[in-house]
């Protein structure tokens, strides 16, 4: 699903320069498409699977999927929201796993990568070789690895899900986090960290009671400090998918997706190295960008699964902004 989306973006941005690279890659891009379908298979009430076995291609295995006799889990996160931010999945498909998502990966403090731990034997691999040598229950190992909570955010926001989208930056927020994770431990609320980490002392420990963090009755710690980009596409989905703020070629989108109870709220930014505050209203029946008090030619966005935003021309918005005190409201 990741592979489809990167070749359909590599081709779309080729249009314009090298048409004939671009056919190609479309192609190549919708023979993936093809592929996922045949071999995937998730009909509309399926499960993807969380890997595809293929010795044989006339069989292929589906593992980490309700059908696994082998490794005991049943449900894998990351293809389940790649194949929504993909739009590899029929609306169906994509509420159906969303479906699935609610009811066997969130707990308390996110949504976890698998259903239950890899089973730990002492550190004998036999499927996961990081999972299964791993001796700290943690990140990976522990299940809630944030940068994956943050796609399955992008997630949310691609199939109009305001609230559960809000909620998501909410409870991985370091700041003020055990307003909204209950069983959160002290944790520093200064830096962004990697993980929410169950409070076992060993593996042994985890996989016999790992209910509890399901049920939010063992405190859950934080991981490791400032790392990679996760600050980074932490603010990439408050702004772009939640507040709604993209830029593209020479087009301006302003697709929020907000929780109603956010009617009247305020965000300060910068646009085009000018100071901007965007004011959000959800009153029906008056859709329109104005800027500085003055509505904008604006057409509507085509989103997959959901109603878009607007989208507007950014030379006529910019001829409107002023060095300074500049107010875009946004009614949808």
């Amino acid at each position: 699903a990741l592979t489809y989306q990167a070749m359909k973006q590599f081709a779309t941005a080729l249009e314009k320069v090298d048409t004939n690279d671009a056919t190609k890659l479309h192609e190549l891009a919708d023979h993936i498409k093809s592929d996922f379908i045949k071999y995937m298979a998730p009909s509309e009430k399926d499960v993807v699977p969380g890997f595809l076995y293929m010795e044989n291609p006339d069989q292929p295995v589906k593992l980490l999927h309700p059908d696994d006799k082998e490794t005991g889990i049943k449900y894998r996160l990351i293809p389940m929201y790649q194949s929504i931010i993909s739009e590899v999945f029929t609306l169906k498909q994509a509420e159906n796993h969303y479906q699935i998502i609610k009811e066997h990966l969130t707990f308390p403090d996110g949504v976890r990568l698998v259903n239950k731990p890899v089973q730990y034997t002492g550190g004998v691999s036999r499927y996961f070789q990081r999972a299964e040598q791993a001796a700290n229950f943690g990140r990976e190992i522990g299940m809630l690895y944030i940068h994956a909570h943050i796609r399955y955010i992008e997630a949310m926001a691609k199939l109009g899900k305001a609230e559960e989208a809000w909620h998501g930056l909410e409870i991985i927020n370091p700041v003020d986090i055990r307003k909204y994770v209950g069983n959160a431990d002290f944790r520093q609320s200064n830096t962004y960290f990697s993980s929410s980490d169950a409070n076992f002392k060993t593996r042994y420990e985890a996989q016999e009671n790992f209910n509890q963090v399901r049920t939010g009755s063992i405190p859950v710690k934080a991981g490791w400090r400032i790392y990679s980009s996760g600050p980074g596409i932490y603010m990439n989905q408050l702004i772009s998918n939640i507040l709604g703020l993209r830029l593209r070629d020479e087009l301006i989108i302003f697709d929020p997706v907000l929780p109603g109870y956010f009617d009247g709220l305020q965000f300060s930014f910068k646009l085009f190295d000018k100071p901007v505050t965007f004011k959000y209203h959800f009153a029906r029946g008056t859709e329109k960008v104005t800027v500085n008090g003055k509505e904008v030619k604006a057409s509507r966005l085509k989103e997959y699964y959901r109603d878009g935003g607007f989208i507007v021309s950014r030379n006529e918005l910019e001829q409107l902004l002023t060095e300074q005190d500049n107010i875009i409201r946004i009614d949808l």
